[in-house]
């Protein structure tokens, strides 16, 4: 059972108490007036601990929000770094066919002229 179910059974059996006293021809308007103070002061402290709960759980769900968001940027940082280094990584394979188109030049070259020349 959740807390909250636990609060509400714990006021509804309260309330269950005080219908009781108020049908029995045994009780008097005051022992009524006290157990309706004691109920509303239980209803009183279950919103209270209601809300406290409420806020907490607010609290903590802004919290891992906020982490959330940081992960992203994070997240987002990593993704601009994996870019950069692709458009790097492009950069030096043409470079690369570059050096390997010149070296297949100059190896075309020392075909043509033959060894030793």
């Amino acid at each position: 059972m959740t807390d909250r179910q636990v609060l509400l059974s714990a006021a509804l059996g309260v309330g269950a108490i005080c219908t009781t006293v108020a049908g029995s021809s045994c009780s008097t308007n005051a022992r009524i007036d006290d157990l309706h103070a004691n109920l509303m002061d239980f209803r009183a402290a279950v919103r209270a601990e209601f809300q406290s709960v409420r806020d907490e759980v607010r609290g903590e769900i802004q919290s891992v929000r906020g982490e959330i968001q940081s992960v992203r940027d994070e997240l987002e940082g990593v993704r601009a770094e994996i870019r950069d280094v692709r458009v790097e990584l492009r950069d030096v394979r043409d470079e690369l066919g570059g050096v390997r188109g010149l070296l297949i030049d100059h190896l075309d070259g020392h075909e043509r002229d033959g060894p030793g020349e």
